[in-house]
């Protein structure tokens, strides 16, 4: 997706990609737990989770590219390591994704996912690159 498709979905209101505040690098996502269907154990599966964390860190680190300006190329996933600290059943989940660092080429975010409640269930760290 071009980053002025990504910016038309940004600004339509789509719940799925929308700016958590002023900042660009800084973005929440939000999906019922039950998206993805049942999982084993009656909780949900980590694919999914990652999934949830890797569209929010992506959503964030393009929309800061858009509110510099820049429309031709986007921040693609290089590597992401995530930990999963607990197992969740239910409910709303958010990830929340914030940039540590953003350079000509590679950027670093984090991305925290908690659930309704607010306990943290698992964090992803993302390198990006830009592709010339």
């Amino acid at each position: 997706m071009k980053c002025a498709a990504l910016a038309a979905k940004i600004e339509s209101g789509d719940p799925m990609a929308a700016p958590a505040g002023e900042d660009p690098g800084t973005h929440h996502n939000v999906m019922a737990s039950n998206a993805f269907g049942p999982a084993a154990a009656g909780i949900v599966m980590g694919g999914a989770l990652f999934t949830l964390a890797d569209f929010a860190c992506s959503v964030a680190a393009n929309a800061a590219l858009l509110a510099a300006g820049e429309t031709e190329r986007l921040w693609l996933t290089l590597n992401a390591s995530i930990n999963y600290l607990r197992a969740t059943k239910g409910g709303l989940l958010t990830a929340t994704a914030h940039c540590i660092k953003a350079g000509r080429t590679t950027c670093l975010y984090t991305t925290d996912i908690t659930d309704e409640n607010g306990v943290l269930i698992a964090t992803i760290q993302s390198t990006g690159i830009r592709p010339i």
